[in-house]
């Protein structure tokens, strides 16, 4: 039994399914009979049977649409085959076009070239395309040597616009790279969709174009083939900002041919700048100083082994009138003073910055750090490179500390300290003092050339052996290293300036001003250097000149003991007692002096304990009592003789 088919599921073969209906109809070829006895059954044989003839056609028909369907198969299977290779082939060249046009567009932006005055880049079609339509009038990359505190930059002009300054660093900075570049051209620089690779290219082709300038931002004496030349920036040994315009850019002091009166005119001006010193001997210490300042780098190369000028020189200023007229002088170029309360990290690299000049600084209250870095400069005659260790930049400016008693370092040993007061100016000769000034560019351009047609001379004079030890003086004063090597460079320089000036007036004789100026006479110089070296505990010499200062600037209230009980003593300013033989210093001076000698007053005592004089007054207690004082004051005693030094010019 065949399970039920619901006739819904019955699907009939039609004429189309059937696959004999292409041929002739069966009954037409049909001709045989059923063998009934084969079947045992009667059979009635039909009426359209098929005959052997006609089986065999239809046999040989069915094997021929075999074939030739087969054939069709295979031509079909060979089509689809190369359609299919056709499609792969297509599907490659497709992809090499792809990576082909990505290559060419890496190669398209992959350099700039600057021709023309223009920066210019290849397409993805190999066209040229102009990043900007305004060409350059010029392209400089500034290099400021020595490389010292100061980035290279790039100086460019577009035609019709003003002169961009571009800073070294944009190099690696695309997007500030093009925002430079578009600011100075006053229109946007094409980027081809692709910003940071332009400003790239852009980069590369600016370092590689550019005409590269060296920039000496410390002038000054450079030796050229064996010949010292003096180079001023713009009329200064050095820049404190760097030039922003092609006309900002240095131009070397060309030196015309020596015009002795004139220059012999310069010199007497220039003596009678310093003539509105009233002590002979303080302005010929200041003259000398001055001239060595201009002649500093040549006095470096004559003495390579060590410092021609080891020491700074200190000038205490009672007032700012002293003060003003000290910074006329030793300002040649109107360069701002030097502070010690400067940032401490650009304070060195100001004092490297300066050449063959005074290196001015004005006291302050100071950062530690700059103390420290300007006594390790003293003491190397070099100054550290900020990041760099292992090097250093030469210092070529002798040091000017200008004091008011503000740090503890215009009573250091490493100093030789003049004390200036408004007694010892001359108040004729300073009110002529700005007309008289102008004088010493005329009087330094003499002194160039002459050193220029001797360049052996002054070598000569800076090599040769000193005699210090062999002097007169020699028994009389006891010199530091650093102090004879002082007294040696401005005694060379002495007889160089004379050498100078006795050129310029051949067979005659210098006027007796000149010659005051240039005496041979080293008392005065001799007693301040031998005063830098009369302690040595460096806290106990700070402590005597500082309290010296104090007591002669009024900033102590001083009382005679024998007047004590008779006048009126205030609290303010710190009382100091004296007698004959001693002062004593009251605690509120004591302390006074020790905030500014940078210490702590335990410190203090320890260094000056073997000057404290007098009986305590209860044990564990450096302080006396002051005699015949009724109100029982306690002081420290120390003696008189201790506080006489030569730059201190006492009125006690």
């Amino acid at each position: 039994m065949y399970p039920y088919q619901p006739d819904s599921l019955i699907n009939p073969m039609t004429f189309e399914d059937d696959p004999l209906a292409n041929f002739p109809p069966f009954s037409q070829h049909y001709s045989a009979t059923y063998n009934s006895a084969s079947s045992g059954y009667p059979v009635q044989q039909p009426q359209n049977a098929m005959s052997e003839q006609a089986l065999v056609q239809l046999y040989d028909d069915l094997t021929r649409f075999s074939f030739e369907s087969k054939q069709r198969t295979n031509e079909i299977q060979a089509e689809t085959s190369q359609i299919k290779l056709e499609i792969a082939c297509l599907e490659r060249s497709l992809k090499a076009l792809q990576l082909g046009k990505a290559l060419s567009s890496d190669e398209a932006f992959s350099q700039a070239s600057f021709h023309d005055g223009r920066f210019t880049i290849i397409g993805t079609r190999g066209q040229p395309i102009t990043l900007c339509a305004i060409p350059l009038d010029f392209l400089y990359h500034i290099v400021p040597e020595p490389t010292y505190g100061q980035e290279d930059y790039f100086l460019v002009r577009f035609r019709n616009r003003e002169t961009y300054c571009i800073p070294d660093e944009y190099l690696f900075k695309p997007s500030k790279l093009l925002q430079a570049l578009s600011a100075a051209a006053g229109e946007p620089i094409k980027t081809c969709s692709n910003p940071r690779k332009i400003g790239g290219l852009l980069a590369h082709a600016m370092d590689a174009s550019a005409t590269r300038i060296p920039f000496l931002y410390r002038y000054g004496w450079l030796e050229v083939q064996g010949n010292w030349l003096f180079h001023l920036c713009g009329g200064k040994t050095h820049c404190d900002r760097l030039p922003a315009t092609l006309e900002e850019l240095p131009q070397n002091m060309v030196l015309t041919e020596l015009d002795r009166g004139a220059t012999l005119r310069s010199a007497e001006q220039i003596v009678k700048v310093f003539q509105v010193f009233q002590d002979t001997s303080l302005s010929q210490i200041l003259f000398l100083w001055w001239n060595a300042s201009f002649l500093y780098t040549l006095l470096l190369s004559g003495n390579e082994a060590s410092s021609p000028l080891p020491m700074g020189l200190c000038l205490l200023c009672q007032s700012g009138r002293t003060a003003r007229c000290l910074e006329t002088l030793f300002r040649w170029y109107g360069d701002s003073v030097i502070s010690l309360g400067d940032d401490p990290k650009v304070f060195p690299l100001r004092l490297g910055q300066r050449a063959d000049q005074p290196l001015l600084i004005r006291d302050n209250i100071c950062f530690k750090d700059n103390e420290t870095a300007l006594l390790q400069a003293l003491a190397s005659a070099s100054v550290p490179i900020e990041g760099q260790s292992s090097t250093s930049l030469q210092l070529r400016a002798p040091l000017i500390l200008l004091s008011e008693g503000k740090s503890p370092l215009s009573c250091n040993p490493n100093f030789l300290t003049l004390e200036i007061t408004d007694r010892d100016l001359c108040t004729e000769i300073l009110s002529k003092l700005s007309a008289l000034i102008p004088y010493q560019q005329d009087y330094f351009r003499g002194l160039a050339r002459f050193v220029q047609q001797n360049p052996e001379l002054l070598r000569t004079l800076m090599t040769q052996e000193d005699t210090y030890g062999d002097s007169e003086y020699a028994q009389d004063y006891e010199l530091s290293a650093n102090g004879v090597q002082v007294l040696s460079t401005l005694r060379c320089v002495r007889s160089f300036v004379q050498a100078y000036l006795e050129n310029l007036a051949p067979g005659k004789v210098l006027e007796q001003d000149i010659l005051s100026l240039l005496s041979d006479d080293d008392g005065f110089l001799l007693d301040a250097l031998e005063d830098s070296n009369t302690s040595q505990d460096d806290l106990t010499h700070v402590f005597l000149g500082i309290a010296s200062r104090k007591m002669l600037n009024d900033s102590f209230q001083l009382v005679n003991i024998r007047k004590a009980a008779d006048a009126a003593v205030q609290a303010q300013p710190p009382v100091v007692y004296y007698n004959d033989k001693s002062y004593y210093f009251t605690l509120e001076a004591f302390r006074a002096i020790c905030r500014d000698c940078h210490a702590t007053t335990r410190a203090v005592l320890n260094s000056i304990a073997p000057l404290l004089e007098g009986t305590p007054y209860c044990s564990g207690s450096a302080m006396t009592r002051i005699p015949g004082d009724r109100r029982r004051t306690r002081a420290y005693q120390i003696s008189r003789k201790h506080f006489r030094r030569p730059f201190v010019r006492t009125r006690i």
